[in-house]
């Protein structure tokens, strides 16, 4: 996946990827390492990495494997993350914010 998701991201000029792991039940510590190295991987190409749709069986076991989260941007769904993505297009900070408007 890596092999192409990051030549897409420079000749496509990608501003913003989506990750969805909806339908995701299992995954293994070498899977959530490979999806940290992609994020890390778009964020240096200067693209902003969003997850999406990660079951609530896998956000414990993440945590039990000490997997760094720090810095990803987590939605439950592609339709939450497709709304933050064109808010931070328009106001240009790409920063997740928190609490009233």
């Amino acid at each position: 996946m890596t092999d192409k998701l990051l030549p897409a991201v420079v000749t496509r000029r990608v501003r913003a990827v989506i990750l969805d792991m909806t339908g995701v039940e299992e995954i293994d510590q070498a899977s959530l390492e490979h999806l940290g190295r992609m994020h890390s991987a778009v964020r240096l190409l200067g693209s902003r990495c969003v997850f999406t749709g990660m079951a609530p069986e896998t956000a414990p076991l993440v945590v039990e494997m000490g997997i760094e989260l720090a810095g990803w941007t987590t939605f439950s769904t592609v339709r939450q993350a497709l709304a933050h993505i064109q808010h931070a297009a328009q106001d240009g900070s790409g920063r997740r914010r928190t609490g009233g408007r």
